[in-house]
């Protein structure tokens, strides 16, 4: 499960709560109080498992390069190497693995039942996983709204993260 402070970046800490089973609820923070625009670079101070994610290796999947979210890693300062994944589009640490869908993509592949495939491959090839939307307005695609939503709770209710974005540099 995870909850992030929301007045952030107007002013408040950004700090994000996050469950892990079996360890209760931690408490993630960069303690950025600036801009919109030097939030990012703020975030890049968290850490996964102990490492620092600026030195931790990204290896994004072949099929991402058309999204952008690979050179914009590197703009960051990432290291960023591609690969053919066997599950995810990211794969961050070794470990964590996120699928990232944009809106559309995310109601074509929960009509298909792709999405249910992807994220069992998830769990079942790393220790951790996200999905990750991208995009804005979750309920233009061909799945009612209530449709989208009862299934991205239900994707929430089989213990991934959700975490939702409204473009490639966000």
């Amino acid at each position: 499960e995870r909850r992030q402070d929301t007045s952030h970046p107007s002013g408040g800490k950004c700090q994000m709560m996050t469950r892990c089973p079996g360890a209760g609820w931690r408490r993630l923070s960069c303690g950025h109080t600036g801009t919109k625009s030097t939030h990012l670079g703020a975030r890049l101070g968290w850490m996964i498992r102990g490492v620092p994610i600026r030195r931790m290796k990204i290896v994004v999947d072949v099929g991402e390069r058309r999204s952008g979210v690979p050179r914009l890693l590197s703009e960051l300062g990432l290291e960023v190497g591609e690969e053919r994944l066997v599950a995810g589009d990211y794969r961050l640490g070794g470990t964590c693995l996120v699928e990232r869908k944009t809106v559309s993509d995310l109601h074509r592949s929960i009509a298909s039942g792709r999405l249910w495939r992807q994220l069992e491959a998830i769990r079942r090839e790393g220790e951790t996983g996200w999905l990750l939307i991208e995009g804005r307005g979750l309920d233009r695609g061909q799945l009612s709204r209530a449709g989208i939503r009862g299934a991205v709770l239900a994707v929430v209710d089989t213990g991934l993260p959700v975490i939702w974005t409204q473009g490639p540099s966000d």
